[in-house]
């Protein structure tokens, strides 16, 4: 199936946007020297950060992670 459509169709799926995180969202720790950022989802990075303010309003990030199974199988049963 082509990407894009394998894209629409999840997207067409009514409540899957509310499990998205599309937006930026800062995450502090208190430290003793004051307030320290916390990187630990993507959207918590500074990329989407500075990609996000450069979008018109209302546009949103989607991240796709694609992955591919390589596993290998002989007729001999040996991988």
């Amino acid at each position: 199936m082509p990407l894009m459509s394998c894209i629409q169709n999840i997207l067409e799926i009514s409540d899957i946007s509310q499990t998205f995180a599309l937006e930026y969202e800062e995450l502090y720790k208190t430290t003793k020297n004051g307030k320290e950022n916390i990187y630990k989802e993507q959207n918590n990075g500074k990329w989407q950060k500075i990609t996000q303010s450069t979008l018109p309003t209302g546009t949103k990030i989607l991240s796709i992670i694609l992955y591919s199974n390589a596993t290998n199988c002989d007729l001999l049963g040996k991988s």
